[in-house]
């Protein structure tokens, strides 16, 4: 069985599995998590409201497919599909290579790596934006 060990600060919280914890004391605690499920601190959880870029609706995306795995992904697949062929269309090959990437993580059921991906995606878009002064040419509708 997988483990993996989750630290929250101090009134930090966290989506492990389908449930949100948060620490009410007043230090750091350690907990041992076993099984499979999504774990994600809060300053990794966003809303719709936050996906005013293309890469911000990726993450969005593969993050809704790593919590609610493989009934997520058939919910959110269409989506998925949908920015990956407006990064074909935009013609930034990096982009399209990280969005490939992604698609490769849900494919094999990877979909903590196709949400660290999309990370990645994010990174490239802020990197774009600030070499070239604008917005990255992806039509985000």
């Amino acid at each position: 069985m997988e483990t993996q060990t989750v630290e929250l600060k101090a009134g930090e919280q966290a989506l492990i599995g389908k449930m949100m914890v948060k620490n009410t004391s007043d230090s750091t605690v350690s907990l041992e998590c076993a099984g499979q499920g999504a774990v994600l601190h809060q300053s990794e959880i966003i809303n719709s409201d936050a996906t005013a870029t293309f890469a911000m609706k990726v993450y969005y995306v593969a993050m809704n497919i790593y919590i609610e795995g493989d009934e997520g992904l058939a919910k959110w697949r269409d989506s998925f599909l949908t920015l990956m062929n407006l990064a074909i269309e935009s013609n930034v090959p990096s982009m399209v290579e990280i969005m490939t990437e992604i698609g490769d993580c849900l494919v094999l059921g990877n979909f903590r790596g196709a949400l660290n991906a999309s990370l990645k995606l994010i990174a490239r878009e802020v990197e774009l934006e600030t070499k070239t002064g604008s917005h990255v040419p992806v039509a985000a509708e």
